[in-house]
Order: structure tokens, then C-alpha cells, then sequence
């Protein structure tokens, strides 16, 4: 009898697209988990997702139950995309909690921003410090993947906390696991310095990519840090044409003639 009054229910919801977002909401709320996949299935992740995010705004703080059905949106890729790339507010703790479920490079972003770079920009709310680090991680991996078409942009987001973080032996180890295998390796005597393996990704990311040197030049608020960074890049004629280009940013963008001079000595 149950099975048939849920057969009723969701042939109901699926029929009347007004029904969904309220339906699966007072679901949610009654901790009814185990219609996550089923509600996936026949509704999707597109009714899923803001359904969840509702929940969280309604109650402030967000719950365990809450996994399952996460966990049940996440397997349509596709739909996380277009809810990520939506441009609506939601819950950064529903960011957190879906790049626990999902690999950095699982989302498409075939063509325009990425999706996660949207929602990073759009989501609402705070995090804890270890949560607000492992998503920073978690975006700094992406843009140092070969998924995403705005790793400059995720990179500026990104990289002064998590190098302060790792300067200061405060960077989460699930931050760390999330992040480490995009970053080069060197001898076993200079392998242990995480700010040195970040600093060299981020520099060969934007040089070998040939990413935007306007944004190269604001990607930290540090001066000291910025310089070593310049440091950092090698001596190759596209290394230093590029910084040639930073230079050459920076001038047209008016920034302070302390940062210019940096790229001078290479």
C-alpha cells in the first residue's frame, strides 16, 4: 500500500512542475532519505538541488540527513553544472558539501565561465575555517586541472588563502590530499615545502597556458609574495616574455610602480 501511495505521488509531482520544488522540500524536511533516488530519477538534480538549498536557508544550519540526497543529485553532472553556473545565490555550505561528493574535474564547462567559478562568487553564508579551506583547495586543483575554462579566475579566488594557510601549517590534510597530486614534485629535500610546490604550479599554469597577465599580477595582495612568485618562473624566453606582458598589465592597469619593477631582473 505504501509503494502504490508513492507511485500516486511522484505520477502527481511529475505531472505538475509547480509541485516539485514544495513537494520535495516537505520530503527533505521529513527526513524521508531513502526517496532521494527515486526523486533523482523521476524528478532530477535541476529540482533536487534547490529544493536542498531551501531546506538549508529554512533551517539555518544544515543537517546530516542531508547527504543522501545530495548524494542522489550529484550522479547527473550535467544538472550540478547548470545549478552551479545558475548565477542564483545559494548556501556555500551546499558548495562544500558537493565538492566532497564530486572530483574537481567531474563537472563539464564545454564553453563560457565555469560553473564553479559562478557559484563560488554567488554562494551565501559562512563555513568553518577547515571547510572554507578544503573548498578553496578543492578550486585551486580545478583550475590547475584540464577541465576548467576560468583557471586564471580561479587561481585570484583562491591562492592567497590557501599559501597562507600552508605557510602557516594550517592547511587541512583533506585540503592537502585534494590539491597535492596537481602539484610538481621535487627532490625528497625541497618535496616537503608545500608554498614552494603551490607558488611553481600557479607559475607554470599561467606561463604555460598562456593565462591573463592582468590577473596573473593580482592573484595576492602580498608585494613579498608577488616578487617571489615572479622569482619563480624560469628563464626561458616564454617566461620571460610573459612577465614581460604582466609588466606591461600592470602599467596599463595603474598599479604601484613597487610591483612593476619585479619583473625587471628576469
Amino acid at each position: 500500500m505504501a509503494s502504490t501511495t508513492a507511485d500516486d505521488a511522484f505520477a502527481t509531482i511529475s505531472r505538475s512542475p509547480r509541485l516539485q520544488l514544495p513537494a520535495l522540500a516537505a520530503m527533505i524536511r521529513a527526513r524521508r532519505d531513502d526517496l532521494s533516488t527515486r526523486a533523482a530519477r523521476e524528478l532530477g538534480a535541476d529540482q533536487i538541488l534547490p529544493a536542498i538549498a531551501h531546506e538549508i536557508y529554512s533551517d539555518g544550519e544544515p543537517r546530516g540527513g542531508l547527504d543522501q540526497w545530495i548524494k542522489a543529485a550529484v550522479s547527473d553532472l550535467p544538472a550540478v553544472a547548470r545549478f552551479l553556473g545558475g548565477g542564483t545565490a545559494f548556501p556555500r555550505s551546499l558548495l562544500v558539501r558537493i565538492a566532497h561528493e564530486i572530483a574537481p574535474d567531474a563537472l563539464p564547462n564545454d564553453n563560457g565561465t565555469d560553473p564553479w567559478l559562478i557559484a563560488a562568487r554567488n554562494a551565501t553564508g559562512s563555513v568553518s575555517e577547515d571547510n572554507s579551506l578544503f573548498l578553496g583547495a578543492y578550486l585551486l586543483s580545478r583550475a590547475l586541472g584540464s577541465r576548467s575554462l576560468s583557471p586564471a579566475e580561479l587561481v585570484q579566488l583562491t591562492f592567497d588563502s590557501i599559501h597562507r594557510a600552508a605557510a602557516g601549517s594550517l592547511l587541512p590534510e583533506r585540503a592537502w590530499h585534494v590539491l597535492e597530486h596537481r602539484l610538481p614534485s621535487f627532490w625528497f629535500w625541497l618535496n616537503w615545502d608545500r608554498c614552494l610546490r603551490i607558488r611553481t604550479a600557479v607559475v607554470r599554469l599561467f606561463v604555460d597556458h598562456d593565462l591573463a597577465p592582468e590577473i596573473f599580477a593580482r592573484i595576492t595582495k602580498d608585494d613579498a609574495l608577488f616578487e617571489t612568485l615572479v622569482r619563480s618562473a624560469g628563464a626561458t624566453s616564454r617566461d620571460r616574455d610573459f612577465l614581460v606582458r604582466v609588466k606591461q598589465a600592470m602599467k596599463n592597469e595603474m598599479e604601484s610602480d613597487s610591483r612593476s619593477r619585479y619583473t625587471d631582473d628576469k
